[in-house]
């Protein structure tokens, strides 16, 4: 699984230099490739107002002349190129509005040299919503795409999408998983290939009250790409994770989040895009925001690949005795038992805690350098350094029990030693 990290909200794609080295500084070294901000597309209503006011934005020029696309991103992908940044997929432009079959004239010529451009670029998956059509017309749709897809060896990704309606935002199409697994399954068959899967957009389920556990089990392995990011519950925002909160609680339902993706083995690309929260925080703490959305995406790798790393060991060992420790045990302990676990505390060596010997740390030196050890204490990096100034070559890897497939209330008193 790869965490990638838009640049909308940080980076000017018509001049990328500095924003591109601000991401690098920050440690970020994978990207993505936005057209809908490149090059939009507008409905007659949108264009009428465009003309009317006499300002036009930058891409409107793709509109005579889409054949400028391929050219108009030379300079950031080359910066990307020289700065070592991977472009690991493109999001397509599409209308801000609804999407009508009657303006698909607009949007297909820059939708092939969009991919024409990723194809030079060496771009392989493309995110391409659906129309706010039944399914009829975006077969329609998606048939014309294919073509293309083949052409230019690319995997198109569906996403699920909103609605508005009535002054407020509805599912849209392919926001109900059971619809968007027929849809891509009947299209991989015409396809003869596997040629579709889906992009799962957190936001949209956010905002349409959507269980995210039964929503990735569903799609299960079609699921390719996610969306990473917050908004208010009521309309589509990127904002950074954890930063919408009320009553001291995150709106986001991040528990089912992280468990529906586990569940669904994800091994897709995630796009951390908080183009919301970029733009509206002061010039002068743009590197710090950056440098915090780095560590905000190491958080998220950490929750999402948790068992996935579990799995890929044969042997592990644990370092902490307590609550960490024994959420483990009853979580994972009958998966992926260890072989016991250690504790600094001296005067618990040589008892047995939730089934497992608790040792002194300096018994690590005799395991094997293929067998893990899993850190069960929030002192994560104090750990890490003691192990670290131990000389074990073992993979050290951090275990967090703060999203896990099961909930246990009652908790255990390292003190005294008692479950309270």
């Amino acid at each position: 699984m790869q965490i990638s990290y838009s640049p909308v909200g940080s980076v000017d794609i018509w001049r990328p230099n500095r924003g591109l080295e601000q991401l690098v500084s920050a440690g970020i070294k994978s990207t993505i490739l936005d057209f809908s901000v490149i090059c939009q597309v507008y409905d007659p209503k949108e264009m009428m107002r465009i003309e009317k006011s006499g300002r036009r934005p930058k891409g409107w020029i793709f509109r005579e002349q889409p054949e400028q696309v391929t050219e108009s991103i030379r300079m950031f992908v080359t910066k990307c190129k020289e700065l070592h940044v991977d472009i690991t997929l493109a999001i397509m432009p599409y209308f801000k509005s609804e999407q009508e079959a009657q303006n698909l004239q607009e949007l297909y010529p820059l939708l092939r040299e969009c991919m024409k451009a990723c194809h030079v670029y060496g771009i392989e998956k493309v995110v391409i919503q659906p129309l706010q059509a039944d399914w009829e017309t975006n077969l329609i749709f998606y048939q014309k795409l294919l073509g293309w897809a083949k052409e230019d060896d690319l995997h198109i990704l569906l996403k699920n999408c909103l609605k508005y309606l009535n002054g407020r935002y509805v599912r849209g199409t392919c926001s109900d998983a059971e619809e968007a697994n027929t849809w891509i399954e009947a299209l991989n068959e015409l396809a003869e290939e596997e040629r579709f899967g889906f992009c799962m957009d957190m936001g949209v389920c956010s905002i349409c009250g959507q269980n995210m556990y039964e929503f990735a089990t569903v799609l299960g392995e079609k699921i390719k790409a996610v969306i990473i990011n917050e908004n208010n519950g009521q309309e589509p925002g990127a904002m950074l994770p954890f930063s919408q909160i009320s009553r001291s609680r995150c709106r986001t339902d991040w528990l089912n989040f992280f468990r529906g993706l586990r569940a669904a083995a994800f091994q897709g690309t995630a796009i951390l895009d908080v183009r919301e929260s970029l733009a509206a925080g002061p010039l002068l703490l743009k590197e710090g925001m950056l440098q915090h959305t780095k560590r905000v995406g190491e958080y998220l790798k950490l929750q999402l690949e948790l068992e996935q790393v579990l799995a890929k060991y044969d042997k592990r060992v644990l370092f902490g005795a307590g609550n960490m420790c024994r959420n483990y045990m009853k979580c994972y302990g009958e998966k992926y038992p260890p072989l016991f676990t250690c504790d600094n505390n001296a005067a618990i060596w040589g008892t047995r805690f939730e089934g497992l010997e608790v040792k002194d740390p300096e018994e690590l030196k005799k395991l094997p350098e293929d067998c893990a050890i899993f850190i069960c204490n929030i002192y994560y990096d104090e750990i890490k350094k003691q192990l670290q100034n131990m000389g074990l070559q073992n993979p050290i890897h951090y275990f967090n029990d703060e999203f896990m497939p099961s909930l246990y209330l009652d908790r255990f008193d390292s003190e005294i030693r008692e479950v309270y």
